[in-house]
């Protein structure tokens, strides 16, 4: 997959593989959206965290429990509920969902002294599915090299997760492509499937 047309049609020939599990967590985040009990946002931590592979708690002790603590003891609420109701992944949206995700970065960092884009992203992604892309390091290198240098990288230096807001700058040039080839309301959980499919 080299170009923009390879990836329009891969997207459209690719099946979504992860479905049924990301509906499963989906809901779960759906039904219990808020971060205000700790074991409930514990479950979630976890369960995205070991299901994705994120790693978070490399390196630090007992890090899901204490992110989970650290989610409700700072009401982070405030900074992940309005995610829900961004109306898509656009560029009237990824400001707001790189804030988030930086607001989240910089939580995290605290227990693991670490930048845990990774988590980070799924965590969000799977309380807003429609406008958050996912970050791994495979899916970055393969969205960046789809889309050349046509990234905003001036946008985000400065940023704990300036990697972030570059991937999801190429996310958003990749959902603009199938927009342009006639593909209406782009799947983002797809497009996440794809270019993280390809190694």
């Amino acid at each position: 997959m080299n170009t923009l047309d390879d990836f329009v049609k891969a997207y459209q020939s690719t099946d979504y593989s992860w479905e049924a599990m990301d509906q499963v967590i989906i809901r779960m985040c759906d039904e219990n959206p808020g971060h205000t009990q700790v074991p409930e946002v514990y479950a979630k931590v976890a369960l995205i965290n070991r299901a994705y592979r994120a790693n978070m708690q490399m390196g630090a002790k007992n890090a899901e429990w204490n992110v989970a603590k650290l989610l409700v003891d700072q009401k982070s609420d405030k900074f992940i509920a309005p995610l829900r109701v961004l109306p898509r992944f656009g560029r009237e949206t990824i400001s707001e969902i790189v804030s988030t995700h930086e607001s989240l970065v910089q939580l995290v960092h605290t227990v693991t002294n670490r930048t845990t884009n990774s988590f980070a992203s799924k965590y969000l992604s799977f309380h807003a599915p429609r406008v958050v892309p996912l970050f791994d390091s495979n899916s970055y290198k393969v969205a960046q090299q789809l889309v050349g240098d046509r990234v905003r990288r001036e946008l985000y230096r400065g940023n704990a997760n300036w990697k972030y807001g570059y991937h999801c700058e190429a996310v958003l040039l990749l959902v603009e492509a199938l927009y342009g080839r006639g593909v209406d309301n782009p799947n983002l959980k797809l497009v996440d499937c794809v270019i993280y499919g390809e190694r």
